[in-house]
């Protein structure tokens, strides 16, 4: 009852239970489930590859090459093989880069980049250090010299003229070279280190070659 003079309030309907509610699709359910999963794999991935690649070229990048470093000097000394470790260094790029500006000279590097890597087997890694150093690694060699073929690939790959936007350029490589095993236990880190040091002996000796690292002090 209302107070005199009010209208008394309608009453609602309640509902029954389960009426009015959707009735959910388990196996839809499941599938927003799987694709929740695929696009988290996806974006792992996605991460997992700007960690340990080069923005620029898209190849491996220094983090990416140490850790491939040691597992195949573990590999090589394991199978009684050898490894060579090969820093790269081109030579002229700062007076392009220069000259011509930063836009025509990532488009070199990115070429020079796709070059190199035609140029090598698919059980080698070739990886951008920074700027215009590179560093490629070669192995599953039967003996040192073995990878005497593959450094000439690599100086011919360099040092082939690039045409961008109507400019010829060319640059040559300057690449110093260390081998694994050695006499003594080595760090992947050391083994980069005489390979840098080998790569100066070659731009001190004229640049577009290659010099290796025979002892501290005595690169030939």
């Amino acid at each position: 009852f209302g107070i005199a003079g009010e209208r008394a309030p309608t009453p609602h309907p309640v509902a029954a239970p389960g009426e009015g509610t959707q009735a959910v699709d388990p196996v839809r359910v499941e599938e927003l489930l799987l694709e929740g999963v695929d696009l988290l794999v996806e974006a792992q991935r996605a991460l997992q590859h700007i960690a340990w690649h080069d923005a620029l070229t898209g190849l491996p990048n220094r983090t990416l090459l140490a850790d491939r470093l040691r597992q195949e000097m573990r590999r090589v000394r394991r199978n009684d093989e050898f490894l060579a470790l090969a820093y790269i260094d081109l030579d002229g790029f700062k007076a392009i880069n220069d000259t011509h500006g930063h836009e025509v000279g990532d488009r070199l590097l990115v070429e020079i980049a796709r070059r190199m890597r035609a140029a090598l087997r698919d059980v080698d890694t070739v990886a951008r250090l920074g700027g215009d150093e590179f560093a490629a690694i070669f192995t599953d060699l039967a003996a040192a010299s073995a990878s005497e073929p593959l450094i000439e690939r690599l100086l011919g790959a360099i040092a082939a003229p690039v045409v961008i936007d109507g400019l010829g350029l060319q640059v040559s490589g300057s690449i110093g070279v260390s081998y694994f095993p050695q006499q003594g236990d080595l760090e992947a880190e050391q083994l980069l280190r005489q390979a840098d040091h080998a790569m100066y002996a070659a731009k001190l000796s004229g640049r577009n070659r290659c010099c290796v690292f025979v002892g501290e002090g005595d690169e030939g």
